[in-house]
């Protein structure tokens, strides 16, 4: 939970960036503000940050910073924010594409006196410099994207690459949880399995792709240590097949059907009677 007056103070301050009105940062600020960017290791004083947003509002005049979460603990506001915008000019070196990006990103504030005094930036410019390079989607692109979600995700356990892959506001059809929205229903998802089958891992089969959408045939092997639905950690090992679906638009996974065969899940768990022959 965070205080009214700091939340509406770090509203404001993101307001004013969208609206170009950066003059009036100063009036939220502290005289000894510092501004902390991602890559650059020397701190911008309020001078020195107007400067650097406003070179990204040159190179993305419609930049935009969608917030979805303010959080504060120990002294410190953590918001969550979704940067979304058009790249018209020059940016790093990269000639104007007419991209549009959308980015997480992290801040961090620290106020004295109810103004701010200290704002960290952590944003993944790698991120923005590839899909501002990179050419149009194509099935491949998408494809080799959906197979980072089963490497990099999964099997090396990279959770920080969901909020590189992901839309902010995927959309997450489950048989378990019904549809849900946001990142953080996703993340959810994942925790269910990770603390019911730790360290559970996955074999790509075939992966096909046609316009938007990717379907990727796949088997998970794990062990069950968790509880799970109701069930209690049986030690059993599983493998389930399954074929998950996956949309996508500017180079992020929007949408994602689960279909993984959970009737033959439970059966290995013993939660199903076993089918009986004729």
């Amino acid at each position: 939970m965070t205080s009214p007056d700091v939340e509406f103070t770090v509203r404001s301050y993101f307001s004013l960036m969208d609206q170009g009105q950066l003059a009036f940062l100063g009036h939220l600020t502290a005289p000894d503000y510092q501004l902390h960017f991602a890559d650059i290791p020397k701190p911008f004083d309020l001078e020195g940050a107007i400067d650097l947003i406003a070179g990204f509002q040159a190179a993305f005049p419609d930049l935009s910073h969608d917030i979805r979460q303010v959080s504060e603990a120990d002294g410190t506001v953590e918001v969550l924010i979704t940067a979304r915008g058009t790249q018209r000019d020059p940016f790093r070196g990269a000639p104007p594409g007419g991209r549009a990006i959308e980015t997480p990103t992290r801040h961090y504030f620290r106020f004295v006196d109810g103004k701010i005094a200290e704002h960290r930036i952590a944003v993944d410019m790698d991120d923005i410099m590839r899909q501002i390079s990179a050419g149009p989607a194509t099935p491949e692109a998408n494809k080799a994207l959906a197979i980072r979600f089963y490497e990099e995700v999964i099997n090396q356990e990279d959770r920080a690459v969901v909020d590189a892959i992901f839309a902010a506001d995927v959309i997450l059809h489950d048989p378990f949880n019904g549809s849900q929205q946001g990142i953080a229903a996703f993340k959810g998802l994942l925790s269910m399995f990770d603390a019911a089958f730790p360290h559970h891992r996955v074999a790509v089969e075939a992966v096909l792709a046609e316009g938007d959408y990717v379907a990727v045939l796949h088997t998970h092997y794990a062990t069950h240590n968790g509880p799970f639905i109701g069930l209690a950690p049986t030690g059993k090992a599983v493998a389930v097949g399954g074929l998950e679906l996956f949309r996508f638009a500017n180079g992020r996974i929007v949408e994602f059907w689960r279909k993984d065969d959970d009737a033959s899940l439970l059966l290995q768990l013993g939660a199903l009677p076993a089918p009986q022959a004729a």
